[in-house]
């Protein structure tokens, strides 16, 4: 049965060539738009374009590696709908990244597995015994995993908040002090608190009326946007908002 799937690696279908084109078209599009808008208007906020023919083939390379990983599973739209959204949304701007900015490669190789692991997981049907908690005891849970996430960022930046955050003209200079001080583990667990944690927990929290938790989520928010100044964080949290206000409004 395995073999029947690596078999499927060079067996493409007409759909699955459309839509590696059309996703090799959207590739080729965001490396343009990188160049005449990324770069060439915000370039003195840190992008740079240093092209460089062994890093861009490397992502191409990658790229085409993902694509004939998907052909080993057939068939299953879900499967098919994940590894699109990380392909547009992970992937692709990432080998941008590095193949203009030469980005750490950790960081892409670990998009890459996770986007490969989607096809090669689920060629066999693995069963997992749900693990049950009391309500408290996720709670605990939770608190300490977001506090086991906050430790690096206290050490890294500690509490040197600035107001100065919001205001967008000076923001870059708050995003550049704190490149200063920040190091791949604060940075790493900044990403995750900021874009995946905290703003889950705000939405949990206001979905099941625990309105302190919630409240104390959007006050480690406002901390990380007043430490490094970066405007994803904090429209993450209106997002997050009107996503449960619709949600509440139309079920």
């Amino acid at each position: 049965m395995v073999k029947s799937d690596f078999r499927n690696l060079f067996r493409i279908s007409l759909p699955s060539a459309a839509n590696f084109i059309m996703l090799s078209f959207f590739f080729v599009l965001l490396e343009y738009l990188y160049y005449v808008f990324v770069y060439k208007l915000y370039g003195y906020g840190g992008f740079d374009f240093s092209m460089d023919v062994i890093l861009y083939l490397e992502t191409k390379a990658l790229f085409l590696l993902s694509f004939l990983a998907l052909q080993l599973k057939k068939g299953n739209a879900f499967i098919y709908s994940v590894f699109y959204l990380l392909q547009i949304f992970l992937l692709i701007p990432n080998a941008i990244l590095f193949e203009f900015m030469h980005s750490d490669r950790i960081i892409l190789y670990s998009i890459f597995l996770l986007v490969i692991s989607i096809p090669l997981l689920s060629i066999r049907n693995f069963s997992i015994k749900a693990i049950s908690f009391k309500e408290n005891y996720k709670l605990l849970i939770l608190l300490g995993f977001v506090l086991l996430l906050l430790v690096p960022i206290i050490i890294d930046y500690g509490f040197d908040i600035s107001s100065k955050a919001f205001s967008f003209s000076l923001v870059y200079d708050i995003r550049a002090e704190s490149a200063a001080k920040s190091s791949k583990i604060s940075l790493y667990a900044y990403s995750w608190l900021g874009k995946v944690v905290l703003p889950l927990i705000i939405a949990t929290g206001l979905i099941r009326k625990k309105y302190l938790m919630a409240i104390a989520a959007l006050i480690v928010m406002i901390y990380l946007f007043l430490i490094a100044g970066h405007k994803s964080v904090l429209f993450s949290v209106f997002v997050v908002v009107l996503f449960v206000f619709v949600k509440d409004h139309y079920r």
